[in-house]
């Protein structure tokens, strides 16, 4: 089965599937090591949301100064912050991993170098239709990935604006699907593509983001 998106995994946390898609979702578990591991980031309540504690405005993370908060997922909270060496505005995800009751640190190293690894191939990505990652790096036991900040709205929101044309639609597609398949050709899969993560610009440019739950495919 494909692995279960952030949103799934927390219902199954929360326990609020069914019966045969729990059992299905616990078979997963054991043969995927990764989606052991996210699940236990949730639980521990270091994956993101509301569990996990907002930074405040002027905190800093490495050279990154936070502005504001723009959202938060199942993996992470979404900042605005700014760059005051290069003088720009990002978008700044901080995403925490627990350690797990057994082993305390070897579990919160694997997370760590894997959630590291995976942001650093990403930022070898150069497409236009990917947002940009200018930076990874690790602070007070979180994993932060500093992005491109798009001005614009999600797929969402783009369709419930006013009734879209189909070939409109289409071409957005079509640059999404260009952005996802250059991503397969570096060797990630996203794991979580869904209307809320793509986003249009307001130049209408289309650009594929959130790879907080992507998986690289040449280490499975």
């Amino acid at each position: 089965m494909a692995c279960p998106d952030d949103v799934e995994l927390t219902r199954f946390l929360r326990r609020e599937l069914d019966a045969e898609r729990t059992r299905v979702l616990e078979e997963h578990f054991d043969e995927c090591a990764d989606c052991r591991a996210l699940a236990f980031a949730l639980a521990s309540g270091g994956g993101g949301g509301e569990d996990q504690k907002a930074l405040p405005a002027g905190a800093k993370l490495g050279r990154f100064v936070i502005d504001e908060q723009l959202g938060y997922g199942g993996m992470g909270i979404v900042y605005r912050a700014r760059d005051p060496e290069l003088r720009r505005d990002v978008a700044l995800k901080v995403l925490r991993v627990g350690p797990t009751p057994n082993t305390p640190n070897a579990r919160d190293d694997d997370a760590h170098a894997r959630l590291v690894r995976e942001a650093q191939c990403l930022a070898q990505l150069d497409h236009p239709n990917v947002v940009t990652v200018f930076d990874v790096g690790t602070h007070d036991g979180e994993v932060f990935i500093a992005m491109e900040l798009v001005d614009g709205v999600s797929l969402s929101a783009w369709l419930q604006e006013q009734r879209r044309p189909w070939r409109q639609i289409a071409a957005v597609l079509e640059q999404a699907a260009r952005g996802l398949a250059a991503a397969h050709a570096v060797g990630l899969v996203h794991r979580d593509v869904k209307p809320a993560n793509v986003m249009i610009s307001k130049q209408g440019r289309v650009k594929l983001v959130d790879f907080g739950l992507a998986r690289a495919r040449f280490d499975h």
